[in-house]
Parts: C-alpha cells; sequence; structure tokens
C-alpha cells in the first residue's frame, strides 16, 4: 500500500491567481497572527543577557575594539553576526537599547514565521496538515518568548528556518548563491549552527534523487568561506576557535546529558501547569511522531531530510551543553519549525498507515490536539505583558523582565548599579551578573566571577565550580581558591556576589562585608568593599 503526505496537485494555470494569494495569505495569517497576540503578552520578559552584546557593541563604536573592557580582548559573545546587528542599534540615536534590541528580535520572529510558511509549502503537506503545522509553530510560546528576549536566538531560527526550506525547495540547485549567503549567515551566527550546516550538507549530499549531483553543492561554499574567515579572525583576536562563553560553560559529559535532560523536560510548555507527568507524557507523543515521520522520510520522501538534519543538529547541542536558566527554551526554538512539520507528517503516517478507517478521524483529531498541546501550551512563568509597565527604557524593562522568585532576579539586575555609585570612571568591580550592570556602568572595569566574559577565570576555574550558566565558585572567598587568588592579585575595590553565604570578611581579610541584599529564597548578595578603600 503506498503512502501520500501531499496534497493534490497545484492549482492549474486557468484558476485566478487571487485564489492562490488567498490561500498564501491565509497560511500566514494562521502563523503570524498567533504568534503576534503571543508576543504582546510575553513581551516584558526580558533576561539582561543582549545588554552583555550590547556593552561590546558600545566599545566598538568608541573604537575600542570587540572587547567588554577596554585591552583585554575576550569574546564573550555568543553571536558574531548578532554583535554586527547590534552595532547598527547602538549607533543609532535616542537611547532605549534593550527596547531596540527586543524590537530586532521580534522582527526576526516574524521572519521565521514566514520561513516557516516557505518550509511548510516546499514540504507538499496537506491543506489541513499544512494549517496544523502552522498553527504548532505560530503558537509556538517557546518561540514567542525567545523572540522578545533580545537575544540571537530569533535570529538563528530564522536562517536555520529558511536554508532548510531552500534545500527542500531544491533552490540550492536553481538558486545556490541565495543559498550559500543563507548558509554562511547561520554558520557565525552561532558555533553549533556549524553542525546544522554540515549536517544538512550531508542530508543534501545522501540524495538519490538530486539532479546535476555536483551542481547541487555549489552552495557549500558560502559557509566553507564564511567558517574559515570566521576561524582565522578568531584566532588572530581572541586567540581561540571557539567563545570564551563555551570555556566558561564546560562541563563534564555526565552532568552535561543530566543537566540537558532536565532542560528538556522542563522545556515543554506544559511544564509549567501540569509538571513532570505532563511533560513526560508530551515528549513521548512527540518522540513517537518524529520517530514515524523520520522512518517514513528515509523510506519515500529523502527530500525532506534536511528536518531530520535540523532537528539532531539542535538537539545534539543541547544535550552536550546542558541548555541554560532562561524561560521559554531558546536553544530549542530554532528547531520548532522543522519539528512541527515532521511531528504532523508523523501524524499524517499513523492516521494513513495505522488507524481502521472508522476511527480514523477522531484519533486523528486527538492527535493533532496533542501535537498543538505540546507545541502551543502557555508557558505561564513568561508571562508578562507589554502593558506591565509604562516606561520603556532600559531599567524598566530589566527590573519587570524575569518571573524567577516573583521577580526577584530582575529587581537584583535593576539594582545593581546603585550598590557601587561610589565607584568612579575607571574603577575595578567583580560580580556575577554582567548584562544591565555592565551596560550601565560601561566607565568600570568590571571581572566577570561567571568567566563569560574573563579568560583567565574560565580557564582556570575548577570542575566542580563549572555550571551551564558559567563559573559559581562556592569558595571564591578563599585567598587560596582558583577564583580567590585571581581576586587577590587584580584588586577590585569591591566584590559583589551571591555565590556563598555573606561573612564579615574574604579573601584573608583584605575585603569587609558593607551590606547584604536580600533578594529572594536564594543565597543573599555580600557586597563587599576592599579595607583601604572608602566607599563613603
Amino acid at each position: 500500500m503506498s503512502l501520500t503526505i501531499a496534497g493534490p496537485d497545484a492549482p492549474s494555470g486557468t484558476r485566478r491567481r487571487g485564489r492562490r494569494r488567498l490561500k498564501r495569505g491565509a497560511d500566514h495569517l494562521v502563523a503570524l497572527g498567533p504568534f503576534l497576540l503571543i508576543s504582546v503578552v510575553v513581551f516584558h520578559y526580558s533576561p539582561d543577557d543582549a545588554l552583555i552584546t550590547a556593552r561590546y557593541a558600545a566599545n566598538a563604536l568608541r573604537g575600542e575594539g570587540l572587547v567588554f573592557n577596554p585591552g583585554e580582548p575576550v569574546e564573550g559573545f555568543s553571536s558574531p553576526l548578532h554583535l554586527a546587528l547590534t552595532v547598527v542599534l547602538t549607533a543609532l540615536p535616542g537611547g532605549y537599547f534593550l527596547l531596540k534590541m527586543k524590537l530586532m528580535s521580534i522582527a526576526f520572529g516574524v521572519l521565521t514565521l514566514i520561513a516557516s510558511v516557505k518550509l511548510v509549502r516546499a514540504a507538499g503537506l496537506r491543506r489541513w496538515a499544512r494549517l496544523l503545522a502552522l498553527g504548532a509553530i505560530g503558537g509556538s510560546w517557546a518561540l514567542a518568548v525567545s523572540s522578545t528576549n533580545g537575544l540571537e536566538t530569533s535570529l538563528v531560527a530564522f536562517l536555520t528556518t529558511l536554508l532548510a526550506a531552500l534545500l527542500i525547495g531544491g533552490e540550492h540547485v536553481t538558486r545556490p548563491a541565495v543559498t550559500g549567503v543563507v548558509a554562511g549567515a547561520l554558520a557565525i551566527t552561532r558555533p553549533e549552527s556549524m553542525l546544522i550546516v554540515l549536517l544538512l550538507v550531508l542530508a543534501v549530499a545522501v540524495r538519490p534523487d538530486v539532479r546535476g549531483y555536483r551542481a547541487s553543492l555549489h552552495w557549500v561554499a558560502g559557509p566553507m568561506l564564511a567558517v574559515a574567515a570566521l576561524v582565522v579572525a578568531r584566532l588572530a583576536y581572541f586567540g581561540s576557535v571557539v567563545p570564551n562563553t563555551y570555556h566558561a560553560k564546560e562541563t563534564g559529559a555526565v552532568e552535561g546529558l543530566v543537566t540537558a535532560s532536565r532542560y528538556v523536560r522542563k522545556s515543554q510548555p506544559v511544564w509549567d501547569t501540569l509538571d513532570r507527568p505532563g511533560a513526560t507524557a508530551a515528549l513521548v507523543v512527540q518522540f513517537a511522531l518524529v520517530c514515524a515521520a523520520v522512518v517514513l522520510v528515509h523510506r519515500h520522501r529523502r527530500a525532506l531530510l534536511p528536518l531530520a538534519a535540523v532537528v539532531v543538529g539542535q538537539a545534539v547541542f543541547v544535550l552536550t551543553s546542558g541548555g541554560d536558566w532562561m524561560r521559554g527554551a531558546r536553544f530549542l526554538a530554532p528547531l520548532l519549525p522543522a519539528l512541527a512539520v515532521l511531528l504532523v507528517i508523523g501524524l499524517v503516517a499513523v492516521v494513513d498507515r495505522c488507524l481502521p478507517g472508522r476511527g480514523r478521524t477522531a484519533i486523528g483529531a486527538a492527535l493533532a490536539a496533542a501535537v498543538l498541546a505540546a507545541t502551543c501550551w502557555p508557558v505561564t512563568s513568561a508571562f508578562s505583558p507589554v502593558w506591565r509597565t509604562a516606561s520603556f527604557d532600559d531599567r524598566s524593562l530589566v527590573e519587570v523582565g524575569n518571573s524567577d522568585f516573583d521577580g526577584a532576579s530582575s529587581r537584583l539586575w535593576a539594582m545593581g548599579p546603585d550598590l557601587v555609585a561610589c565607584l568612579g570612571p575607571g574603577s575595578s568591580v567583580a560580580y556575577t551578573e554582567m548584562g544591565y550592570f555592565g551596560f550601565a556602568r560601561q566607565d568600570l572595569h568590571i571581572i566577570d566571577m561567571r568567566g563569560l566574559t574573563d579568560a583567565e577565570i574560565a580557564r582556570t576555574a575548577p570542575d566542580e565550580a563549572r555550571t551551564f550558566y558559567g563559573i559559581a565558585d562556592r569558595e571564591w572567598f578563599d585567598a587560596d581558591s582558583a577564583i580567590g587568588r585571581i581576586l587577590t592579585e587584580r584588586r577590585p575595590e569591591m566584590i559583589l556576589s551571591f555565590d556563598a553565604e555573606p561573612r564579615s570578611t574574604v579573601l584573608g581579610g583584605d575585603y569587609l562585608l558593607d551590606r547584604v541584599v536580600v533578594w529572594g529564597p536564594l543565597t543573599p548578595l555580600g557586597v563587599y568593599v576592599r579595607k583601604d578603600f572608602s566607599c563613603g
């Protein structure tokens, strides 16, 4: 028995163009409508990490180079392409830097949805299956949250989805230059994107039905040149082939897998309301449908192998990195469009081949509902509507941007600059929170105790201090510890940390406790001043 996942033949040339445009418009509406509505109710979710990139951009515009601290070339950002775009935004007058970055992020989210329409159409799904896939993508809270955080996530999602659509649609043969440019841009957006591009090359190479095999791989020159140029530039400027953030977040293989499994489970939208059982059920349903889809694609539609390549590539990265701490599962967002198409293909396969005719409609509807629930369930922890604050300056956006610990994290980020108000330009301070703090006090030399923007801390910290969000040394207060020795040598005027319980003196008595900030249910923040420095 043959299996057909494609819809009816394309409309004949005698049909009116208006009808085709109407269908395309409906496809875009199904995808963009839910996305824009969800973006409104999660708009203020703003981790302050984007402002790390903004500080790099500001230093570049001042002629200091790609540095967090002048004179210290350390790649503490993850996306060269996103940094280049941020430089342009920072050069625009008027302030409101985080707002500009969030709007740019949303714009790439919109482009991701437009590319998703192209992807779904290239996959040749039936009309109802096409609408289901687009509804699952457009209604994804994870994608919306990841598109309002001001980071590079939606840029990665857009380029990944567009490249997959070009390859599935055969445009790498008819438009190799365009495909090569898109692939090259993706390859320099994030380090793991290189793996995705490589897997996409392999997915195209194993297709037996490609006419003009050599011509079909001409586009590969784009990412090869882009990666070569980036590696040379990194080695020449930063002395490393990967960003410093990867050294700071480097964990053991076993610990990474354990953290990643927790991250994937908690990344399921149903986690906030249905907890572990709901998340497990969602993962089981998705895994089963994706397996059915991969079997079908391998046997009948190898042109769709790029879908599997995207999912596998991003999943490998998550499993090896352990994920991160932010809401919305941003590291899974780039694979959501490809995953949604695979889920729908798997659903069609199950309905057509495995279900009896009498119960097919009811069970198919139940599976469709399960797909929508697994992808579109509200992420209530990221609920932060646009009307939550009347102001859109950087501090206001940061102050209401994170619901963790009843918003305590956001309030701590916002008050950071106030805690060091006595420090004048050129002073030095060590702290663990680099985002808003570093951008608001660009006149300070900042020692990043997380190691994200500090190469020495990232590479010398003990293994037990390494986490998926950076260095967290519980013994930093000891002058004989790895971080303690660095702080003792550099002698910052102030140290702010909640990695250990506050104590009256630290680092052999060289620093005295100035105040304690209770900011949530976790360890209070200790503010220390060097004993020979007056912060009056």
